[in-house]
């Protein structure tokens, strides 16, 4: 039962729009599916854009057609995309519309049977608050599931890809979204904590701003504007507090998310990339990283077939792999591979004295 459920939790909220959306349920199913399957048409977005660069890069100007044919398909994806997130969205809304109606209808029909010692014993400040910002809040909420519907598809979407393509990357990049999601939830605990304080702090200041308006000749004939002024001005000032203390929280929450995303893609990167070494076969065994100094953490496996040139010496390096100096290492790395393609076109006499005279030098 939805009674049953703790007030303010997630699925509370979403008890109490299914039973105000009677009537309208199956429009709510229809624009679930509709939002869910636009984003999923939209993830081929980044695939098709992709293939034309490939396309480009690894067949030039012969590609150009397959490149066109790929941007294409992109424009419609995003068209096709469209004609079912905007009727979607329309539904939507209209869907937030009478569960509005509905729920305020609600809430006037509690308020008014209520006693009259109940009503004396609390505010209509603080009623008409509290019933403004529930009133609201579930309108917000029901005409912004397109939010989290997208964050969902996007987050589980590109996970189940990775996991397609490689099991160990897709672990990766789950277990650094599960530490984002986690990072969040703790996060938010205390900025729920904050806006509650900020409510209550608000109700006071929305009582005392009804107290003066609402008996506006009564202060106008005692003359105490000045301090009705300092009054609303005192409580105001407390629903500041915590929101400040909640901006503050929100910045360093959406800051943490965007550092452990990037540490979730980097480390995914990673895995990719060594997984792919591992993988690839030739005369290239391991990676080798070059540090610009005189010897390197791991030296090249070169193949020892009579058609391939032999080992070169130290002589033969370029220099700025065996010195560090002004160039940079991707610099030095285009100047080595250049010296290597030199080098295949000679005879083998050539390049032994091109090796020693590199010694020499």
């Amino acid at each position: 039962m939805p009674d049953d459920l703790p007030a303010g939790s997630v699925a509370k909220l979403y008890a109490t729009l299914w039973r105000h959306a009677e009537g309208r349920r199956g429009k709510v199913v229809v624009f679930v599916i509709l939002l869910v399957m636009a984003q999923v048409v939209r993830l081929t977005i980044p695939w098709f854009f992709g293939e034309a660069v490939n396309a480009l890069q690894a067949q030039g100007m012969e590609g150009i057609t397959r490149a066109r044919n790929d941007l294409l398909l992109m424009l419609a994806a995003v068209g096709v995309a469209w004609t079912m997130h905007g009727p979607a969205r329309i539904l939507e809304r209209f869907t937030a519309l009478v569960v509005r109606e509905r729920f305020a209808d609600v809430l006037h029909a509690k308020a008014l049977a209520l006693p009259v010692r109940w009503h004396e014993q609390h505010h209509s400040g603080d009623t008409l608050h509290r019933m403004t910002r529930a009133t609201t809040s579930l309108a917000s909420f029901a005409q912004s599931q397109f939010i989290y519907l997208q964050n969902t598809v996007s987050v589980v979407g590109p996970i189940a890809a990775l996991f397609l393509i490689s099991r160990a990357t897709g672990t990766a990049a789950m277990a650094g979204y599960a530490a984002i999601g986690y990072f969040v939830v703790r996060i938010d605990a205390f900025m729920v904590l904050l806006v509650r304080e900020e409510n209550r702090a608000e109700r006071r200041y929305n009582s005392a701003l009804v107290d003066c308006l609402g008996n506006i000749g009564t202060v106008l004939t005692l003359r105490v504007q000045e301090p009705m002024r300092r009054m609303l001005r005192s409580r105001l000032l407390a629903v500041f507090a915590p929101l400040r203390r909640n901006i503050v929280f929100n910045e360093v929450k959406w800051g943490g998310i965007d550092l452990l995303n990037s540490g979730a893609r980097s480390a995914s990167a990673r895995r990719w990339s060594c997984t792919s070494t591992r993988s690839r076969s030739g005369p290239w065994s391991r990676p080798w990283r070059c540090t610009g100094t005189t010897s390197c953490d791991r030296r090249p496996k070169w193949p020892t077939s009579s058609r391939s040139s032999p080992a070169p010496s130290a002589g033969s390096i370029p220099r700025p792999f065996r010195k560090a100096g002004a160039r940079s290492t991707s610099r030095a790395f285009a100047s080595f591979t250049l010296e290597l393609a030199r080098g295949d076109q000679r005879s083998t006499t050539s390049r032994s004295s091109s090796a020693a005279d590199g010694g020499s030098r």
